[in-house]
């Protein structure tokens, strides 16, 4: 992880944050438009970004992010039962790739601590 991001994570938070909330202007923007399959996708970088550099909060964020995307849904497209099926789909794909990010990342960073002890101490396995 670069150091930079790590010395202010609050302000890589808010920068997600603020991406996620202009993704879900612009899909308000395609619902009202009449296109609503085009933009969701870009809701998966700032899932991604989060569950990669806030993996345990990362999961939470997508819920929350997901749930405003359905509700988004239902406003502007309310009760045909084809998009309250394909908006549960995506709902749960956004959550389960939080999850798998989330996951991946945690177990990445054990490793990476696990291996870094083995290193900061060979030099007292050379030097016996």
């Amino acid at each position: 992880m670069n150091s930079r991001m790590k010395m202010r994570p609050r302000l890589l938070a808010l920068t997600i944050l603020l991406h996620a909330l202009v993704v879900l202007a612009l899909n308000g923007i395609g619902f009202s438009l009449g296109k609503p399959g085009i933009l969701p996708h870009l809701l998966y970088i700032p899932i991604i970004l989060m569950a990669y550099f806030f993996p345990r909060r990362g999961i939470l964020f997508s819920c929350a992010l997901s749930l405003t995307y359905f509700s988004l849904v239902l406003w502007f497209e309310p009760a045909p039962a084809h998009t309250i099926a394909l908006t549960i789909g995506q709902t749960v794909l956004f959550i389960f790739i939080a999850a798998v990010v989330s996951l991946l990342t945690l177990r990445l960073n054990e490793n990476e601590e696990k291996y870094r002890g083995v290193i900061e101490r060979s030099s007292d396995i050379i030097l016996l």
